[in-house]
């Protein structure tokens, strides 16, 4: 079977004849239209074919989100590499690559290229390799990843390089992580912390204390509470409650319901606690009670704020801004100490100083201050919460450890606020009558308060970048110059760029609707064979794959379509929708083609061959040219 002439074919022929124009016959030397004919064509199609393998490649390379994908060749240079490589290097190596660096030489960290090199050689060698790898610059960011090399041969079964799909599994590093040590604290907290355990005589003595026990009512060691009156650590309120839920116990001889009460500790300091007491029969008398204590003072304190846990919650999905959300945070925190001098303030490294994003106080008005030795850099440097009175306050800043700002209160109060996993700013309550004002109850509140103020605005805050990546996205999609159409798995518009509108002529009263459906039966009358259209629709909305075609319009316009798939996780959720107008470049394909038809027949002419022949290459030129091609032939004048 005669193999089809290529173009570089044809042009040597072409050469060949203008050589022998005048001694040798045409129907000597050239080749027949009916051969090259179909060898144009069919290179065409190759091109064609190898474009839209091009366009598939790089679409399955960058739908897979969380999945990062390169390749290398032999000597480590990048032949290929997909957007979230691009960013990730950027990221923890701090370089924009590029393909055909070698990426040894970004990675400047001795081991991890070490490491690296080793695996892509393996690899180079044809084996596969899964790895969970750490790397990344220690100034900038350390992350783990589940790394797959392969290599990659030739047609002739030969290794020309070798990629790399890599997972990044920090968070799930983290995680596991966080999990060990949250399971160590735990069972730490179970071989060391027990409930209390005790027994009082019919008198109500104690005689018998765990060490559990101890530790709750504020003391060191069982003898300093043993042969005292359990009514003794109860506040002289409750004494008279308790007495006769004893007496009760001892009379009926089985234990009273679980009930709860106040005591005072050694240093004073109150705790609630929760008792389950039994009464102790010998001989069939009542002579005592035993029982479990537990320290409930937490679950009292959750009790106390879980209104103002609630109330934050509300504010967040009530409050338009950050500023209104402080100020509710204030009036709820009221109800349960004094916040009339309370301000928010956030730390800034390059300036580094704070900045009081939310204040009302009687006294003092400052929007900004040098983080240097104040009260409220204190608490970020040292990562916990401060609590002072005057006296405490005026002593740091006699022996140099603070400077002092504004006017010094009689009780001060701050705890850090941690966003993102760092201490970002401080919440301060300050007192400037009562030395009294906060104890340590007060502390534990407002830090459990923080807590959920810290998760609240980093969401506030996350919400104001996302509005803001929105409108940038939206930008992007708009600047395109292809025509782009998101749908959800429920038929939803997503999102569609200018260009979609202007390409389909959509009706303003369709610009802002979201039903796909009605969408579709507007653009559905403009098409060549609609029935076409929507069945190929209706079919890739149940599949996963790529596709590609091309779609005729009735007024003669011609659109490429590209569908890909709308991956989340590796899960769809939607499609995506590409359009581009190949009116004017399958007008100008048309007329080359005439063109070049009508140069092979001029080629079998034999008058005036050159010239003509000539003028034709002109204007294939000229026509490649307006198509962003090469031109494709040399001249003669």
């Amino acid at each position: 079977m005669t193999n089809k002439p290529s173009y570089e074919e044809l042009e040597n022929q072409i050469a060949e004849l203008k050589k022998q124009n005048e001694i040798l016959k045409l129907s000597e030397n050239s080749v027949k239209i009916t051969e090259r004919k179909p060898a144009i064509e069919a290179l065409k199609e190759s091109e064609e074919h190898a474009r839209q393998n091009n366009e598939l490649l790089r679409s399955i390379m960058e739908s897979p989100k969380g999945m990062i994908i390169f390749s290398l060749d032999p000597q480590y240079r990048y032949t290929a590499f997909t957007v979230s490589h691009k960013e990730t290097m950027k990221y923890i190596w701090g370089v924009d690559i590029k393909v055909g660096m070698n990426m040894l030489d970004i990675i400047h960290k001795d081991g991890d290229r070490e490491k690296a090199k080793h695996n892509f050689d393996l690899a180079l060698r044809g084996e596969h390799l899964i790895l969970i790898e750490e790397y990344g610059a220690d100034n900038l960011y350390r992350t783990w990843w589940e790394n797959r090399y392969s290599p990659i041969y030739s047609d002739t079964n030969t290794i020309v390089g070798l990629t790399v799909f890599v997972t990044d599994i920090t968070e799930r590093k983290q995680a596991e992580n966080t999990l060990r040590e949250s399971e160590v604290k735990y069972r730490t907290l179970v071989d060391e912390v027990n409930d209390g355990f005790y027994i009082c005589d019919s008198h109500g003595v104690l005689t018998f204390a765990n060490r559990a026990l101890i530790h709750i009512f504020g003391f060191e060691h069982p003898d300093e509470i043993l042969g005292r009156k359990f009514t003794t650590f109860l506040p002289s309120e409750k004494v008279n409650e308790l007495f006769k839920q004893y007496q009760v116990a001892l009379a009926s001889g089985t234990g009273s319901k679980v009930f709860s009460t106040e005591i005072i500790r050694q240093d004073g300091t109150s705790r609630f606690i929760e008792i389950k007491p039994q009464v102790i029969i010998e001989n069939g008398k009542s002579i005592g009670i035993r029982g479990l204590i537990q320290d409930i003072t937490e679950r009292k304190q959750v009790e106390a704020i879980k209104s103002i846990q609630y109330e934050i919650i509300r504010i967040v999905f009530s409050t338009k801004n950050l500023s209104e959300f402080y100020e509710t945070v204030r009036g709820a925190l009221g109800q349960i100490m004094n916040v009339e001098n309370f301000y928010v303030a956030f730390y800034d490294e390059k300036t580094d100083q704070l900045s009081a994003v939310f204040e009302k106080d009687k006294k003092d008005q400052i929007p900004k201050w040098p983080s240097g030795k104040s009260l409220t850099s204190r608490v970020i440097k040292k990562q916990k919460p401060l609590i002072l009175k005057k006296a405490e306050i005026l002593n740091l800043a006699n022996t140099g450890e603070i400077e002092l700002i504004g006017t010094t209160a009689e009780a001060w109060l701050g705890v850090p606020l941690i966003i993102g996993g760092k201490v970002s700013g401080v919440l301060v309550v300050q007192d400037y009558d009562n030395p009294q004002a906060y104890n340590q109850t007060h502390l534990e509140l407002l830090e459990m308060v923080s807590r959920e103020m810290s998760i609240c605005i980093e969401r506030k805050q996350s919400e104001e970048a996302l509005k803001q990546r929105e409108s940038i996205l939206s930008a992007i999609f708009d600047s395109t110059a292809d025509g782009l159409l998101i749908i959800d798995n429920n038929g939803k518009v997503i999102h569609r760029n200018t260009k979609f509108n202007k390409m389909w002529r959509i009706p303003s009263k369709l610009i802002n609707s979201t039903d796909d459906t009605e969408l579709l039966d507007f653009v559905l009358n403009q098409l060549s064979e609609p029935n076409q259209f929507i069945e190929k629709v209706k079919e890739l909305y149940k599949s996963s794959k790529s596709d590609y075609d091309v779609i005729y319009f009735k007024d003669g316009r011609i659109f490429e379509r590209r569908s890909n798939p709308l991956l989340e996780r590796k899960t769809v959720k939607g499609r995506i929708w590409s359009f581009n107008d190949i009116t004017e470049r399958k007008r100008v394909e048309a007329e080359m083609k005439k063109r070049m038809k009508e140069l092979e027949i001029f080629n079998e002419a034999s008058v005036d061959r050159e010239i003509i022949v000539n003028e034709l290459r002109k204007e294939i030129n000229e026509l490649l040219k307006k198509n962003g091609e090469k031109e494709k032939y040399d001249i003669v004048t």
